[in-house]
Formats: C-alpha cells, sequence, structure tokens
C-alpha cells in the first residue's frame, strides 16, 4: 500500500522531469512508498516521451495519465485525484522540489496528532531542483483540534489560512469526502480547493520547519498570463465560483461574517488591487459587477466584526457602494493607485 499520492501537473516541462524525478527518488521514505500520478496536459515539448521514460524507469511508483486536450492545472489535479489510493496526498509541480525528508517528516506528524491536513513552509528558490538545506524555521509546531463553530470560527480567520495547494499533507478522505475541487480553465484555481477545505478540517497541524522549495520561473505560467487579456479577470471567476460554492454547501449562512470578511478581501479587494498592478485599461462593466455582487451578498458588510482585520477593505467601504460612470473612473483610479502604494 503506498503511503502518499503525488499529484503532479505537467505541461511543457521537458527541462525539468529529470531533476523532478532525481529529486523526488532521494525521499528517505523511499520510492516504494510514494504512488507518483502525473498528467501531460497536452504538452507541445517532449514531455510526454520524458514521462513514458520515467514510468518505465519506475513501474511500480508512477503513473502517467496523458490528456488529449489542454485543460491547465485545476482540472489536471482534478483528475489526478479519481486515480490516487494512498491515505495522503500531497501536489507537487514538475519544477518544484521538496526536501529529502519531507514526506518523513509530514507522515510522521500526520499520524502523531492524526491530522486531517499538515501544512508546512515552502523556501522561494531561483534554480531548479534546488533545495534549502536548512529546514528549521524557529517557530514552534501547533495543532489544533477544532471542536465547535466558535473554534471553527477563530481558526479560519487565523493566519493559518492560505490558499496555496503545495504547502500541505492532506487526508485523501478530507479531499474526496468533501468533493473539494480546483477551478478548471484559469489561472489561480486554487482557493476553490483550499478556503473550503478549512471549514471540513478537525485536526490541523503546523509543522513549521521549510519543506518544500518553489522556483520562481521566470517564464511560468502564472508569472506570464496573468498578463494576458484573457486571464485579467481570472481571480474575478475564480472567487465568484468560490462564492456560489460556499453557499451551496451551507457554509455560508452558518459562518456568514467569516466568509463575508474573506470573499471581500480575495475577491474585490485583492481583484482590483491586481488589476491595477498590471497595469492594464481596466472594465468598468466587470468592476460594477462585483461591487454588484458584494452589495447582493453583503448588504451589510459595514457592520461586519473582522473590518479592522483588513485596513483597505474598512476604510474604503464606500467604494463597493459607488456606481462607476465614465465620470468618475478617473478619480475611482487615481484613488486606488494611492491605496496601492500605501500598501
Amino acid at each position: 500500500m503506498k503511503k502518499v499520492s503525488v499529484i503532479t501537473p505537467c505541461y511543457n516541462a521537458a527541462n525539468c522531469l529529470d531533476i523532478y524525478i532525481e529529486k523526488l527518488a532521494l525521499q528517505s521514505v523511499g520510492m516504494d512508498a510514494l504512488e507518483i500520478i502525473m498528467v501531460d496536459d497536452c504538452s507541445k515539448d517532449d514531455t510526454l516521451d520524458k514521462l513514458k521514460k520515467i514510468e518505465a524507469m519506475y513501474p511500480e511508483s508512477v503513473m502517467l495519465i496523458p490528456l488529449e486536450k489542454n485543460v491547465r492545472q485545476g482540472a489536471a489535479r482534478n483528475i489526478a485525484l479519481q486515480y490516487a489510493t494512498a491515505d495522503y496526498v500531497l501536489y507537487l509541480d514538475a519544477d518544484d522540489t521538496l526536501h529529502p525528508k519531507a514526506v518523513e517528516k509530514l507522515l510522521r506528524k500526520a499520524r502523531e496528532d492524526d491530522a486531517d491536513v499538515v501544512q508546512f513552509l515552502s523556501t522561494d528558490t531561483h534554480e531548479i531542483g534546488q533545495i534549502n538545506p536548512e529546514t528549521k524555521s524557529g517557530k514552534r509546531d501547533i495543532c489544533v483540534i477544532i471542536k465547535n463553530d466558535e473554534t471553527r470560527r477563530m481558526f479560519v480567520m487565523s493566519d493559518a489560512v492560505v490558499y496555496g495547494c503545495w504547502n500541505k499533507l492532506y487526508k485523501r478522505s478530507i479531499l474526496t469526502d468533501n468533493s473539494l475541487r480546483f477551478a478548471e480553465g484559469v489561472l489561480l484555481e486554487e482557493p476553490l480547493l483550499t478556503l473550503p477545505l478549512y471549514f471540513y478540517i478537525k485536526k490541523f497541524s503546523m509543522l513549521n520547519e521549510y519543506l518544500y522549495n518553489y522556483y520562481q520561473n521566470p517564464k511560468g505560467t502564472c508569472r506570464n498570463l496573468f498578463f494576458d487579456e484573457t486571464h485579467m479577470y481570472d481571480n474575478v471567476k475564480v472567487q465568484y465560483e468560490l462564492l456560489l460554492d460556499l453557499e451551496k454547501r451551507g457554509l455560508l449562512e452558518k459562518y456568514h461574517d467569516e466568509i463575508e470578511a474573506r470573499i471581500a478581501d480575495c475577491y474585490y479587494y485583492q481583484s482590483v488591487s491586481n488589476l491595477f498592478a498590471i497595469d492594464r485599461p481596466i472594465d468598468m462593466d466587470v468592476l460594477n459587477s462585483m461591487a454588484e455582487t458584494m452589495r447582493t451578498y453583503f448588504p451589510d458588510i459595514r457592520h461586519n466584526p473582522y473590518l479592522n482585520t483588513y485596513p483597505v477593505m474598512r476604510d474604503n467601504l464606500d467604494m463597493l457602494f459607488t456606481e462607476l460612470t465614465s465620470d468618475n473612473l478617473d478619480e475611482y483610479c487615481s484613488r486606488w493607485k494611492e491605496i496601492n502604494n500605501k500598501t
């Protein structure tokens, strides 16, 4: 029985796959403990050929899923999870690496605490395959047992909540039993899975060690396609889908104030901030549509008890209640650029 399913979507990743498998083979638990599910997302280079060679090299540990059309990372991960059989799941990108003892340490922590999720730290690197030898952060590990709704409210509003998928070891059952999935066909797809996750966890552990090495790829998908006009509004799309999902699950009604604060921050304020950061003409209709969504779902947001947690939101709530027109758009843009400069 495999101990951990490692899920990796691959698109035009031929240049890093040799290093990827070389480093993964160094895991102290051994390759026999790993179920490595690699999805070729209809690559245009020789990624598929390399993946076939890797599968042949480790036939008992590597499963290749070749896709006939490009579906992007979110859908590729969703497909891969359907094939996972291990009790635990890790998401690892093809150009990133794990510390050689990462899986061993994470499994130990998960079993000691009976944790649904073990979260850990990552280090940015600028070279494929680079591994930070120092894992210690100086911070204490923690384990949170969520006993009731009040504990849950404190938990989902804490610094524990981060939206990346790669810095977590998951019990596979927490994902499958709650039908958690990534957004598909877009960038910034992770919050659709990771935010609802925090509402289902009963035991959460934080292993404060740097175990994941995140390659800052200057040619990476997110760095480049986010500046493509077709992806400018992907965060808006994902966060709106997330809002509808939370409502469908009954979580919006139960944890209204917490979700109101999170969605207002990520759906509206962070989206607008991102749009101004890339310095492109902004669609006034999109801004008005976002504000209208906020007013429809959260008409009493001025009374949200967490406003002081988000000073930008607190000090600029009037933006949600102002209809943008060609007459006031310039003033709105100037004000937002001033806000960005302050933050």
